[in-house]
């Protein structure tokens, strides 16, 4: 491989580290993906590789040692603190603890109150625990402040279409993100994902098709293989999870979906 004889021979670069440490991780062993990230903890790219070494000691139950992983770089980049502690918390909902996501949000608010990154994050995190109508009602007090951000309009959209809350709302947000960002994979996926609310999965799963063809998200494979599934189309649907399997193989919502439809899938 073209990136394993750079380093070799002593002209890969970080990126070219950070990425074989990734396909190991991807391929499965952990153990020589967290030695390569440890190699990059103070390199260029020293907060992606903490944090996705942090994230595969988070799936071992390993809390302490990964979070230490962040707070410890924190302290030597003080000027980094609100990113890591917005890390913090995303890994910690990522990996099944959205409750501790929220402990992280709650103590960063009180130094920052009412920062809108904090506020954001803390909504989507509030919904991986459970507490929807509480995210609802956060995003929508972001949105009452920010009314034509296309991200908060999205994120309210999405997440009202996936637990089948107000569709015709959720579609017009939606729609009005998708006027600022028509290209948009998220947005997309969320309209494709409305209309499969709605019943139709036949135009969700052309709307889908699309979203994945602008970005190949996992999410967007999992959507996209349920609406063609439900549509009829269920060895469609096996190609969609198996091309997007090879490219995540550790993503929850894609396996989650896969396990639903196909029980006996490794």
């Amino acid at each position: 491989m073209r990136f394993t004889r750079l380093l070799s021979s002593g002209e890969g670069n970080d990126g070219a580290q950070l990425y074989l440490a990734d396909i190991e991780a991807r391929n499965g062993d952990a153990d020589g993906a967290i030695a390569d990230y440890r190699r990059l903890y103070d390199s260029s790219v020293a907060l992606s590789a903490r944090s996705r070494a942090a994230g595969l000691l988070l799936d071992r139950n390993a809390r302490t040692e990964a979070l230490a992983l962040l707070d410890d770089y924190a302290a030597d980049h003080p000027e980094q603190e609100l990113d890591l502690t917005l890390a913090k918390a995303r890994l910690l909902a990522d990996h099944g603890d959205a409750n501790g996501g929220l402990a992280v949000l709650r103590a960063e608010l009180d130094r920052h109150p009412q920062h809108p990154s904090i506020e954001y994050d803390r909504a989507v995190i509030l919904e991986q625990a459970g507490q929807v109508h509480e995210s609802v009602t956060a995003l929508e007090h972001l949105l009452a402040e920010r009314p034509e951000d296309p991200t908060l309009l999205n994120a309210l959209g999405y997440t009202l279409a996936d637990h089948s809350l107000e569709l015709p709302h959720a579609e017009a947000l939606i729609r009005r993100a998708l006027v600022v960002m028509p290209d948009s994979p998220a947005a997309l996926d969320s309209l494709g994902w409305v209309h499969f609310r709605e019943g139709d999965a036949s135009a969700a799963a052309r709307t889908l098709a699309h979203a994945w063809s602008v970005g190949r998200d996992a999410e967007i494979a999992a959507h996209l293989g349920e609406a063609l599934w439900v549509s009829g189309e269920p060895s469609e649907a096996r190609k969609v999870w198996a091309t997007a399997l090879a490219r995540d193989p550790d993503s929850r919502p894609l396996k989650a979906t896969v396990k639903r439809f196909v029980p006996d899938a490794p």
